[in-house]
């Protein structure tokens, strides 16, 4: 084996320690490096030392024994252990040098009924001027005073661990690959020593897999010496637990990740003292250790140790507590993110996030007795909502657990848990992935069987009508969506709703769909009261939810065209949420808003730069948020336009209609995009291509109506197809596109006469005049040409005869000369 490396710090600390104590006592976890420190130690000591190993001793007066076989060098036989102790204490003071005793691996004495010897022999010594004691051992000695000093040795630091696997394998360059196996390692010290011995046997990434997969058994080759295997180690170290102790270590081991006392004491199931009592001494015997101030670990390789070798006796007791335990973890996390604990709830969401994981996968187990725990985290908890699904790795385990979830409802027989389940499953594919239209899938399985319970107007029911109005909300549905917003609302009203979450969603919700489609009248004092609840609620404005409100802001005074003012609450809203580390989808949508209107100010660059800060949240996150990547590419698009880029634009242009169509087919908006796309063709004077686009764009033109009857994106068509016919010279083309034009425009004009919105029908009324100003000359332009071409074409033709009557004159008189000649010959 390698030499000592690195623990300099920790040979200054144990220094300063013994300048304060005779007896220093080094503890920690098995093979954490206690006795090499402490051979170390001596070396820099520079006094003579004398190391006593107790390996497997467990009665003191053993102890007594080898002592005196080491310093009086006879065999005396006492009754009385403390007269022999005095007489071991004579010897040693009499001798005239300074000296250290090491006592190594004195956990079996500690742990026995003879301790109080022990302790008694090391405070004997402690009074000797010339003996200084060092004890190194896994097990917290009792009765510790100032007399005798503590010594925790922690595990290698990353860079020691670093210096001591290079020293086995010096070649070893790559330091994410170092990296990798540090922490496969563990900071054990004799798990790096044989991790680097097997690099140049086998590859380097060999190595990796193998301790990923494999640890215990690659740590144990039998081409070491047994005391030098990781396997028997530890396992060895386990087997001198008492039965009853292994059996809880076991039952703890259940908890995938680090946990804290009352996680441990629900899980263990005793009773709260019992239970306390066996954490302190599974942490007084190294078997757990304190990783932060409250969170509590089991060693990952004790970890392995207990899955290889030790079974869980009542493993359907341990699993229910652990899934009961979690899970009201997690509801009481979520409740917090709607609140002023906010940034405490990601906090203690990432201290959990491995014990949740295996929460959400645990449902294959559920029984009777935890089955309603994975309903109700299915139906309320997590919801689609939870901020627990936002990356590529729980979104999946997401929908994993809403298909069990709904496998489970189905075969409990539990009709309406399964409609549940569907409505939080068709909101996790809306919110997170975007998949609007799987979604509604989901709703619609929902709803037929809610159909089936007419009378049953619960939170569940508003709760669907929430989730199934967004859903079509986001699908530009503006009509149908606010139908089932409102029932929503009527709901959660009857049941005396008011602060709730939920009619606080349903508020904002009609308030976004309302300025969306137009009636900004009926959006605005619903967003006001949302964002005056919101503040009572969480009872300040450094919050997620405030930071998505006043983007909501935004819209609704981007809609009213005051964009200084939009630019104002957008960035205010992104700014909240960058502050309170709010889900990424939110950062990157007040990001895609606050570069749109930056756009309409005619600050490019700072917009491009916002757009691409996006793009980069994005790149560990590709299947996810494909409505929110759209957005992005759409903003990039309208950036490349206002430039002058128009083919970057296109490019852009073209893969926001790919995302919004995979997302959500029949988006409004969709069609607003391919205006834009169509655009930037027409730039690069690709008519023909702009004109098929926009008519395959045509086929949302039935649904844009009946669901956003405002919406002038049809009319906005019509313009950009007048121009490729134009271009393309299809007279035709251009008089049928007109027509329907103007057909279109008028439709816009009668419904906001219906509103009695005269200003807006005004302004459909000058745009409508200058689509037929336009038109009228393309009509001119085409007829000039025409009559151009045509009167080319007479005076090519009167050249053409003229030509031919000259060639005739010619000939003609040719031929009267020849003739002229000849009579005068």
């Amino acid at each position: 084996m390698a030499s000592f490396v690195g623990r300099l710090s920790e040979i200054q600390a144990l220094t300063d320690t013994f300048q304060q104590h005779k007896v220093v006592v080094i503890r920690g976890f098995k093979g954490v490096g206690k006795s090499a420190l402490a051979r170390e130690f001596c070396k820099h000591f520079q006094r003579p030392y004398y190391w006593i190993e107790l390996r497997n001793i467990t009665v003191a007066n053993e102890i007594l024994q080898t002592l005196v076989r080491v310093f009086l060098q006879e065999t005396i036989v006492l009754d009385d252990p403390k007269s022999l102790l005095q007489l071991i204490c004579t010897n040693i003071s009499g001798r005239r040098y300074h000296l250290v005793i090491v006592f190594d691996n004195a956990e079996d004495v500690v742990k026995d009924a003879d301790c109080d010897l022990f302790v008694e022999i090391l405070r004997s010594l402690s009074n000797l001027n010339n003996t200084s004691t060092l004890v190194t051992t896994t097990v917290k000695i009792p009765a510790q005073d100032d007399q005798i000093g503590d010594f925790f040795l922690q595990e290698l630091c990353s860079e020691d661990s670093c210096d001591l696997l290079k020293s086995v394998c010096p070649t070893l360059r790559d330091t994410e690959k170092i990296a990798a196996i540090i922490n496969l390692c563990e900071g054990i010290p004799l798990a790096l020593l044989l991790a680097g011995g097997e690099i140049g046997l086998l590859d380097v990434d060999e190595v990796i897999y193998l301790l990923s997969h494999y640890r215990l058994k690659v740590l144990s080759s039998e081409c070491y010496p047994k005391e030098e295997q990781i396997e028997p180690i530890y396992k060895g170290f386990l087997d001198r637990l008492p039965e009853a102790l292994e059996e809880k270590l076991t039952d703890l081991n259940y908890i995938p990740g680090s946990f804290n006392l009352e996680e441990a004491i629900s899980v263990l199931g005793s009773a709260e003292d019992e239970a306390k009592d066996i954490v302190q001494t599974f942490f007084d015997r190294h078997l757990i250790s304190q990783i932060s101030d409250d969170r509590l670990d089991i060693h990952g390789i004790i970890r392995d140790c207990l899955k290889e070798y030790f079974k869980i006796k009542d493993i359907k007791e341990v699993r229910a507590r652990f899934c009961k335990t979690f899970s009201a973890i997690l509801k009481q996390i979520e409740k917090k993110t709607t609140t002023q604990e906010f940034a405490d709830a990601v906090c203690k969401l990432n201290l959990e996030y491995q014990n949740f994981q295996k929460l959400f996968t645990d449902v294959i187990y559920c029984t009777e007795d935890t089955y309603h725990v994975f309903i109700d985290l299915a139906a309320t908890t997590v919801a689609g909502g939870s901020i627990i699904f936002t990356t590529m790795a729980t979104y999946d385990i997401g929908i994993q657990f809403y298909e069990n979830c709904l496998k489970k409802a189905i075969e409990f027989k539990e009709e309406l848990d399964e409609a549940k389940v569907l409505t939080g499953y068709g909101k996790i594919l809306t919110n997170i992935k975007g998949d609007c239209v799987e979604a509604e899938k989901k709703f619609q399985q929902a709803m037929d069987i809610r159909k089936r319970y007419p009378n049953k107007r619960d939170y569940f029911l508003a709760f669907f009508c929430q989730s199934y109005g967004w859903n079509q909300g986001a699908q530009g549905k503006f009509v149908n969506a606010i139908k089932i917003l409102k029932e929503a609302f009527e709901v959660e009203q009857e049941l005396g709703m008011h602060y709730e979450t939920l009619i606080l969603q349903t508020m904002q919700s009609l308030a976004i769909f309302y300025n969306f489609s137009g009636h900004t009248e009926k959006g605005e004092p619903l967003q006001l009261e949302v964002l005056k609840r919101r503040l009572h609620v969480i009872g300040t404005e450094n919050h997620p939810i405030i930071g998505s409100i006043m983007n909501n802001m935004g819209v609704l005074y981007e809609r009213k065209e005051d964009f200084a003012k939009a630019a104002e609450y957008y960035r205010k809203g992104l700014a909240i949420k960058e502050q309170t580390n709010a889900p990424i989808k939110a950062i990157m949508i007040s990001e895609s808003n606050v570069a749109r209107i930056l756009l309409e100010l005619n600050q490019n660059e700072e917009a491009i730069e916002l757009v691409e800060n996006g793009f980069k949240r994005m790149e560990d996150i590709p299947g996810l948020f494909t409505d929110t990547r759209s957005l992005l590419l759409e903003t990039l698009g309208k950036a490349h336009i206002k430039m002058g880029n128009f083919r970057e634009a296109a490019v852009a242009l073209k893969r926001a209609i790919s995302c919004r169509c995979k997302g959500a087919p029949n988006d409004n908006s969709i069609l607003n995009l391919v205006c834009l796309y169509a655009e930037s063709l027409l730039a690069l004077s690709e008519y023909e291509k702009a004109a098929q686009e926009i008519q395959k764009g045509f086929r949302l033109n039935e649904t844009l109506i009946i669901n956003y009857p405002t919406n002038t994106n049809i009319a906005l068509a019509y313009e950009k197809l007048l121009e490729a016919y134009f271009a393309l010279k299809r007279r035709e083309d251009l008089d049928r596109t007109y027509e329907a034009g103007r057909n279109e425009f008028f439709r816009l004009i009668r419904v906001y006469e219906e509103m009695n919105n005269f200003n807006k029908r005004e302004d459909l009324l000058i745009r409508f005049q200058r689509f037929k100003t336009r038109y009228l000359e393309m009509l001119k332009e085409l007829t000039n040409e025409i009559h151009e071409e045509s009167q080319g074409t007479i005076n090519d033709k009167v050249i053409l005869i003229t030509l031919i009557g000259l060639k005739f004159v010619c000939l003609a008189f040719f031929c009267m000369c020849i003739k002229s000649k000849g009579k005068t010959n």
